[in-house]
């Protein structure tokens, strides 16, 4: 992914310097610079901060933290990897064009959920099973329990 980020980043540079004259600044270069900013914001965060175990509402995520957080690991790396497209947002494009950076930066906020669900569905599935096994016993227990 860092030589992935390094490349895309010298691409734009180097459009930027060749590209001079199709530089277009406009109000809307603000939207794509601040979900820049977001979206570097939301990568390091996604990637520094943990949930702990025991911390979950009753109706909270079906996720354990466990899971949560490598979830966390990949939208921080799906976010990395969708900033350098974003930067052509900024410098390039007429205004109305620079609103697509909001659907590049829906996608990459997306794609890191879908792709963990994706790659660990057996696994989900498994400890899902596995917990509701367990819940019905513990029901069964509980009404062999009533009846004495």
């Amino acid at each position: 992914m860092l030589i992935y980020c390094c490349v895309a980043y010298l691409i734009n540079a180097v459009c930027i310097v060749i590209l001079k004259s199709e530089l277009c600044f406009t109000s809307l270069s603000l939207i794509p610079a601040f979900l820049i900013l977001l979206t570097v914001f939301q990568a390091f965060y996604f990637k520094n901060e943990k949930i702990e175990e025991g911390f979950q509402t009753a109706h909270g995520s079906v996720f354990t933290a466990e899971e949560q957080n490598e979830m966390r690991g990949f939208m921080s790396k799906s976010l990395f990897i969708t900033l350098p497209l974003m930067l052509p947002f900024v410098f390039f494009f007429h205004s109305g064009i620079k609103l697509f950076s909001l659907l590049v930066y829906i996608a990459g906020y997306m794609a890191g959920p879908i792709i963990y669900q994706v790659k660990n569905k057996d696994k989900i599935n498994a400890r899902l099973k596995q917990e509701e096994k367990q819940r019905k016993e513990q029901e069964q227990k509980e009404e062999l329990g009533r009846f004495k």
